[in-house]
């Protein structure tokens, strides 16, 4: 796919930041509001309620840990407490090892620590916009891979604009972007603010 991307940027652009467990979960949230993913875990930890609620208040009293697990994947608790428990616990350098992100024409090179990723620009099928960051998305479907590019990593609002810029000028914005509405009002170039 040829780059859609011509507007003068620099061919290379950093974003330098430490995430936090609550970016990341912000994150994870809004990809699975924009993918909704996040329905069939209400829809079936709804339907558990119902039908653990049931045997509960006939007396069978095995029916109350399925009942507990139900109310928490319907409330969404249940996702982020297995990824405290098992990701964020097991590795702590997610959130102590600062993350260098270099755009260029060709892709997204990531730097935490001693891991690298790199990848092209049309790896990512959409990307959806946040409050105070960018994501770009592998699918519009489902639970998929993302990277999250903060604001609080560019030198200033008007690198933040340029590096808008650049990932919408190489990746379309997801149908239901949260953020989609702000975006088809700002001005490609100027700062967002």
């Amino acid at each position: 796919m040829p780059a859609r991307h011509n507007r003068g940027v620099p061919t290379q652009l950093e974003l330098v930041w430490t995430p936090t467990i609550a970016e990341v979960e912000r994150a994870i949230r809004a990809r699975r509001r924009a993918t909704r993913v996040v329905w069939l875990e209400r829809g079936f930890g709804a339907a558990g309620v119902v039908l653990f609620g049931a045997d509960l208040l006939t007396g069978d009293w095995v029916a109350l840990p399925f009942l507990v697990y139900f109310l928490l994947l319907a409330a969404g608790a249940w996702g982020f407490a297995y990824r405290w428990l098992f990701t964020w616990r097991r590795n702590p350098q997610l959130f102590t090892d600062e993350v260098r992100q270099i755009l260029t024409d060709e892709g997204i090179l990531g730097i935490q620590g001693s891991v690298t990723t790199n990848s092209s620009w049309d790896r990512w099928a959409s990307l959806l916009h946040l409050r105070d960051a960018v994501m770009v998305v592998a699918s519009n479907k489902g639970n998929t891979s993302f990277v999250l590019l903060q604001r609080g990593g560019a030198k200033d609002d008007a690198q933040w604009a340029v590096v808008l810029d650049l990932v919408e000028g190489h990746v379309p914005a997801h149908p239901r972007d949260p953020g989609r509405q702000i975006a088809i009002g700002r001005q490609p170039g100027a700062a967002n603010g």
